[in-house]
């Protein structure tokens, strides 16, 4: 083992022995792996091993070149990588907290739980097969030791020390925080995952470790420029032909202060879309498309939660294109950090994206439904929002799921023998989330075919009422197009002189 002066190394950080059963190293990455039978593990803030930005929790740089040699590679399906990073390696302040979303339902901060890597590396090899932008897993492997302040210590023993002050900042919170408190079930869910939990490392390869998210900090710092050109000209080395951005970015001038603009507010936001598709067409489901988990490059990474089926079986029942629909409508919120920093037209970023998005979509996944509210998206209602029409006092009555479900129900009752269309509906309503289940309901009776125009309610109708409601816009939902409201009034009074009868 060197000495703590070789290169100052061990002075800033410790590495441990990894667990030698628990090593993995993708063939193509020897060479970027400096030791595969060491792991690093930060134990103090002056360490050699940097976060792109503070919002980085687990997610480390080695400018130094201390673990990784840094090395251009280019995997399997020829895929070119030049950025790498570190995950999983910050011990400094192993913090507990209860996690819905991590498989042990404990978060340690900055750690890693290693039995996220096989589910990372397998969902990564299957999509980059098939064109997916997402991150590399190029090694994994378990530390045998531990930090805890004073020396080492085994992994039992550390889990009791993390545990411990995990309790001792509960207590923390009673007396000066009570709001933050965790309760009694989560405080259960944290000592059993911790039980079984086991740490790993994990490196891996992007095109560039900076995400969309940290755009206003690096902006603020003076560092965007060199980490967008450096991004761009990554992209640049990858065959773009199938995207439709593609010849975009490879006609850009990274030095260039409106080419990198450019890049931003015209390439960017067009990849970003095109590679979601892809995702959604490979049967993927992400769970967190955020600002944080999409790369300035457009690859989708941190692939730890993705579901795949065609990977892992089971994940078939927790995926549906309700659930894709929805995580597409999420993905569109990281255009806002482009947008912001550009001083460009949120809409037309929008617009961009969503174009890419439903041109490359596989539609055989999804219903005509759910085609028709992303559709819906990319629709100018402007001059209809501005307009000075009032509409009849029955819409300002009626809520958006009132509407919906008179809508379905009265729908329903016209569709035989069209009913098995609408039972199909049913569980994607259910599936969907509060938030998109009035535009998803409004749009179901959709699938009975020719009943729409049948009676007087065009696409267009369908499209600017799925919209209204998509953006929560209460007060553009109740101006909706005059022949909608006329459908919805007359079915209202005719329920009424039904019941009435």
């Amino acid at each position: 083992m060197p000495s703590k002066s070789d290169d100052g190394f061990f002075e800033r950080f410790e590495r441990r022995p990894a667990v030698t059963d628990s090593v993995y190293i993708d063939p193509l990455a020897h060479n970027v792996v400096q030791d595969p039978h060491w792991v690093p593990l930060v134990e103090c803030s002056q360490s050699p091993l940097v976060r792109p930005s503070p919002i980085h929790g687990r997610n480390a740089e080695d400018p130094q070149q201390l673990v990784l040699t840094n090395q251009p590679i280019y995997d399997e399906f020829g895929n070119y990588y030049g950025a790498f990073s570190i995950k999983g390696a910050d011990a400094t302040h192993p913090v507990a907290t209860y996690s819905r979303i991590e498989p042990s339902s404990v978060r340690v901060h900055g750690m890693l739980d290693s039995s996220t890597f096989t589910r990372c590396r397998d969902v990564s090899r299957e999509l980059r097969g098939q064109g997916v932008l997402v991150e590399w897993p190029l090694y994994h492997a378990r530390p045998k030791k531990f930090p805890d302040g004073e020396g080492d210590v085994g992994l039992l023993e550390f889990k009791y020390m993390v545990y411990d002050a995990y309790v001792e900042m509960q207590r923390a919170y009673q007396r000066v925080e009570p709001a933050r408190v965790e309760g009694v079930g989560k405080a259960g869910a944290v000592a059993q995952g911790l039980l079984g939990m086991q740490f790993g490392v994990m490196y891996r390869a992007m095109l560039t470790n900076i995400r969309v998210a940290d755009i206003p900090l690096l902006a603020k710092r003076g560092d965007l420029t060199k980490r967008l050109t450096k991004s761009i000209e990554a992209l640049q080395q990858r065959d773009l032909h199938t995207f439709v951005a593609g010849e975009i970015v490879n006609d850009l001038d990274p030095t260039k202060p409106r080419d990198r603009e450019t890049y931003l507010t015209t390439a960017l936001p067009s990849i970003m879309g095109q590679n979601l598709a892809r995702f959604h067409n490979t049967g993927a489901y992400h769970k967190y498309p955020h600002p944080g988990n999409w790369s300035i490059a457009g690859e989708l990474v941190d692939l730890d939660s993705a579901l795949l089926a065609s990977v892992f079986p089971d994940d078939a029942a927790d995926v549906s294109t309700a659930k894709k629909l929805q995580e597409a409508f999420e993905a569109r919120h990281a255009l806002e950090y482009v947008t912001e920093y550009t001083d460009s037209d949120p809409d037309d970023a929008l617009k961009r994206f969503n174009d890419a998005y439903r041109t490359h979509l596989d539609s055989g996944g999804f219903t005509q439904l759910e085609m028709l509210a992303l559709e819906s998206q990319t629709r100018d209602l402007q001059d209809f929002m501005d307009s000075d029409y009032e509409p009849d006092p029955y819409i300002f009555n009626l809520s958006l799921r009132e509407a919906a479900s008179l809508w379905y129900d009265t729908l329903e009752s016209f569709a035989d023998p069209l009913t098995d269309d609408v039972a199909n509906c049913e569980p994607k309503l259910d599936a969907a989330s509060d938030k998109y289940m009035d535009a998803l309901a409004f749009m179901a009776a959709e699938q009975i075919n020719g009943l729409v125009a049948d009676d007087g309610l065009n696409n267009d109708g369908w499209l600017e009422v799925g919209l209204a409601s998509m953006f929560e816009a209460t007060a553009v939902a109740k101006r909706v197009y005059r022949t909608v409201e006329d459908f919805v009034i007359e079915m209202v009074r005719q329920k009424q002189q039904l019941e009435d009868e």
